[in-house]
């Protein structure tokens, strides 16, 4: 299962789920493993067993395994996996680099959070190409917004969250309008008060 992607096809973000069933294909920057040559894991420990897990060379941005991470443990059960060198995240056809590595394999998502690093210029083309890529194969893009783009508490709980932000990039975005097959993922949420996150330490004491 993979969820909490918000649909941007839309006047507003709308939530979906996939099934168990789903074989989604991660293109990223990895620790270790083969580069540009797709492999097929079923569990966290197959990954890291090939792909290593935090990446030393990014720090404490490490969204790529963790995102890996988090589709494992939200019930996730098949992807191929193919490591790049950044930023060859599209790669070219004609090299098989990228996502054309994928060649014909079967995959029902497919994940490319490292755009979003490129500059926006450079992360358009990019978006583009692989919004072509998946209308071919009949599968989903899940995409992440630039680190400068945040959704954020709003008031007056701080607790429910505003997209507007995320539309408002969007609305400058062409490629993203009225894109059936594209959704973007919200990974940032910021936290704007201690008393939160006391509130949710409390609920993890009372639960325990």
């Amino acid at each position: 299962m993979i969820a909490g992607f918000g649909s941007l096809s839309g006047a507003r973000a709308e939530v979906f789920q996939s099934t168990p069933s789903d074989i989604a294909a991660f293109v990223d920057a990895y620790a270790s493993g083969p580069v540009n040559q797709p492999v097929f894991v079923t569990s966290l420990s197959e990954f890291e067993k090939t792909f290593g897990s935090l990446n030393p060379a990014y720090g404490a941005d490490n969204r790529a395994y963790l995102q890996i991470k988090q589709f494992f443990l939200n019930g996730g059960t098949k992807a191929w996996i193919n490591r790049i060198i950044p930023p060859g995240w599209v790669g070219t056809e004609r090299a098989r680099t990228g996502i054309y590595s994928l060649g014909m394999e079967r995959f029902d998502v497919l994940i490319l959070p490292g755009i979003a690093t490129l500059k926006e210029a450079d992360a358009r083309v990019a978006r583009k190409e692989a919004i072509d890529f998946v209308n071919e194969r009949n599968a989903f893009l899940i995409l992440d917004t630039p680190s400068g783009v945040m959704n954020v508490l709003g008031p007056p709980d701080g607790i429910s969250v505003s997209a507007d932000p995320v539309f408002k990039w969007r609305d400058n975005a062409p490629e993203l309008i009225q894109q059936k097959n594209v959704a973007i993922y919200f990974p940032r949420i910021r936290l704007l008060t201690r008393a939160f996150v006391l509130l949710s330490l409390r609920d993890q004491w009372l639960e325990s």
